[in-house]
């Protein structure tokens, strides 16, 4: 198994995932919940695989694929 490369890419799903587990913490209303948690399980099963150039472990696509880009803008502040 490789290490994790620390790439542009993957510093960016990272970030997402704090967001998301912020945005969690702040929220109020249970569906505000729901909603985070899901695109958390979208993120994670759209995560970039761990070389130079990264593509998405579930699509094959170049990282970040249409659904992790989703799910990261849902998630912008």
């Amino acid at each position: 198994m490789s290490a994790m490369l620390n790439t542009p890419e993957r510093r960016r799903y990272n970030n997402a995932h704090s967001r998301i587990k912020r945005a969690m913490e702040e929220a109020t209303a249970a569906s505000e919940k729901e909603a985070l948690r899901q695109v958390g399980r979208d993120l994670s099963a759209h995560h970039p695989d761990d070389e130079e150039d990264p593509d998405c472990d579930r699509c094959g696509t170049p990282w970040p694929c249409s659904a992790a880009e989703r799910a990261m803008r849902k998630v912008r502040a």
